[in-house]
């Protein structure tokens, strides 16, 4: 073989022998998600033992190792002292292919409209990416005299009472034309995703977003910054912003059609020329080849 290829997880290269460059292509290490993540919280002292030993195991072996963020690629290198040099970054471009033509997209942005805004959430975990935030986020604009619906794609939203502002999916399958039909459609009508994620790692909604057309209005945790990059395809808020600061921000590019069109073209331009997996693949290819 030319090169062993492992595209998920550390496990299957944390033993292995090979005689030729071992590959990692992952989306972070699992320790990085220890305590980020309710799934891997109060792990016990033997399983987290096992955890680093067995990743710092895999990555010695590595001779390549690709991460999709700068978050993790860090978090990589300072936790097992692994060189630099053999860390490289490449975000993941959209879980699902666009049937829609580019120029469909750019269509699209220019026939939205300002005199409503439409936000839309996407996640299967409701809590863990801010769907409350999401919410109060559609009323306070509500309250102060825009219209505002939030489409939730992805899961049932958990709230209390029954919202007139909220227009839910459900969960849509990329299998069924039907459903990639929806997802398309919500999307080429929105304005802005909205995901305030609590805790994220590796966010494939926010590149699905911009394929679309559709800057993203999320939160710099974990590996968010390299995907979302302030004026050129959203913004990324502190964990410690408000309601109100998420409202601003919308306001503004609401209340200015031109400014809205260009950044929604210039998030398009970010998935097209640094989010979309024709150009991961290329990149990957490059760094295959430099193992040669």
């Amino acid at each position: 073989f030319d090169v062993l290829l492992c595209p998920e997880g550390f496990v299957p290269i944390s033993k292995v022998n090979a005689d030729c460059p071992v590959v990692l292509w992952t989306d972070t290490t699992t320790s990085s998600l220890i305590d980020f993540y309710d799934g891997l919280s109060n792990l016990c002292s033997e399983t987290r033992k096992n955890i680093y030993r067995y990743e710092k195991a895999a990555l010695e072996r590595c001779d390549l190792v690709v991460l999709t963020s700068d978050w993790a690629a860090n978090f990589a290198i300072n936790t097992y002292s692994i060189p630099a040099e053999k860390v490289k970054v490449i975000p993941r471009g959209s879980n699902k292919e666009r049937t829609v033509l580019a120029d469909t997209v750019k269509s699209s942005i220019q026939s939205r409209a300002t005199d409503q805004c439409v936000l839309t959430f996407v996640g299967v975990d409701w809590e863990r990416k801010g769907g409350d935030i999401a919410l109060a986020v559609v009323k306070r604009l509500n309250a102060i005299g825009l219209p505002t619906i939030l489409q939730v794609i992805g899961c049932n939203p958990k709230v209390n009472e029954k919202s007139e502002f909220i227009k839910s999916f459900g969960f849509l399958h990329d299998s069924r034309p039907k459903d990639l039909k929806l997802f398309e459609d919500a999307l080429l009508h929105s304005h802005f995703l909205i995901l305030p994620s609590r805790a994220e790692h590796c966010a494939i909604a926010l590149s699905e977003a911009n394929s679309y057309g559709v800057p993203c209005l999320t939160t710099d945790v974990g590996g968010i910054p390299t995907i979302v990059q302030g004026g050129r395809n959203g913004r990324t808020f502190s964990k410690d912003d408000t309601v109100d600061d998420y409202c601003n921000y919308i306001m503004y590019y609401m209340s200015d059609l031109s400014k809205y069109q260009d950044l929604a073209a210039s998030s398009l331009q970010e998935f097209e020329t640094r989010l979309s997996w024709d150009v991961s693949r290329a990149t990957f290819s490059q760094l295959l080849e430099s193992l040669r």
